[in-house]
């Protein structure tokens, strides 16, 4: 499970916030599953704690080896890591701007592209002939979660997983 936070370099994780994974697992798609739930707490940049169904750790979570509880059923690292987000910003804006050259109907409705436009669209998108990634080299705080799957999959081999943050109470 991971969970990326503070993009462009932000520093740390916050110790007013609970970082929550929510995972539902079910037999079957569309079934009714079971829920479980994975949170971690920072108490300062090199103290977390995370728990969830019969699992816990605690400890500095910084060490690229992470840390794992005594069972190893759990095993968390939290720190910087490059941006995963791939996105053409040069390439993108081009692409609006021959989007509204089309002129958008009063409707709202998208125009209607034919093949040749449809290719133009495409080529604007590698604005500058081969793609480049605009996030290239920005740096996101992860919270990594590795845990035995049986732990969180009471109710079937589907999961169904989120991400969430929380402002503790009394903060």
């Amino acid at each position: 499970l991971i969970m990326n936070v503070g993009p462009f370099g932000a520093s740390g994780f916050s110790d007013a916030v609970t970082y929550t994974f929510h995972v539902e697992s079910s037999a079957a798609y569309g079934e009714v599953g079971t829920a479980a739930t994975i949170t971690c707490e920072f108490y300062d940049a090199t103290n977390i704690e995370c728990w969830g169904p019969g699992v816990y750790v605690t400890g500095d979570p910084s060490d690229p080896a992470g840390i794992a509880n005594s069972a190893s059923s759990i095993k968390v690292f939290a720190g910087p890591r490059n941006d995963p987000f791939f996105f053409e910003l040069a390439g993108f804006n081009a692409a609006v701007d021959a989007v509204v050259g089309l002129g958008v109907p009063a409707d709202g409705n998208c125009p209607t592209v034919n093949g040749a436009i449809s290719s133009s669209l495409v080529n604007a998108l590698t604005a500058n002939g081969s793609p480049v990634d605009t996030f290239a080299g920005a740096t996101v705080q992860s919270l990594v979660v590795q845990i035995d799957k049986a732990i969180i999959a009471e109710g079937g081999p589907i999961l169904a997983i989120s991400g969430a943050t929380y402002i503790k109470t009394g903060n």
